[in-house]
């Protein structure tokens, strides 16, 4: 899986390029980075693109659901 994280501080927005399989260890960046830019900027936008993108498995599933609570 590869990730790659893109924050804007001037219009509040984290753009996610995601490809492969999402997994729970692909999270532990993403967390990070939304939670630098809300602490930063408030309420923030986010662009997740999915490109050759074959979804979850069974862990990340999890972090997904953690992450968006």
């Amino acid at each position: 899986m590869a990730i790659k994280l893109t924050s804007d501080t001037a219009i509040s927005t984290l753009s996610v390029k995601a490809s492969g399989k999402l997994s729970a260890d692909d999270y532990h960046i993403l967390d990070p980075g939304g939670d630098e830019l809300s602490s930063s900027a408030g309420n923030i936008r986010i662009l997740f693109v999915m490109h050759d993108f074959h979804g979850w498995d069974v862990g990340a599933v999890w972090e997904d659901i953690r992450f968006a609570t």
